[in-house]
């Protein structure tokens, strides 16, 4: 999922990104994540990922609103 908004944030395209978001798991998409933090405990690379969730669930979102309207 950070792969697929890493490359969002690089082409811009909204249709690939959820495409690609699609593909993943219902219990694996960013608008499921409780914030409890323990993935950023176990993260080597010290990424916040909770805020990192929030911050794809609210491009998620945003993007299907738009492709809708």
């Amino acid at each position: 999922m950070i792969y697929y908004f890493n490359q969002y944030s690089i082409s811009k395209n909204n249709v690939e990104f959820h495409i690609r978001y699609e593909t993943i798991p219902e219990e694996g998409r960013a608008e499921n994540c409780v914030g409890c933090g323990l993935c950023e405990t176990l993260c080597p690379q010290k990424i916040k990922i909770p805020a990192l969730m929030e911050e794809i669930a609210a491009l998620k979102s945003e993007l299907s609103r738009s492709r809708f309207d």
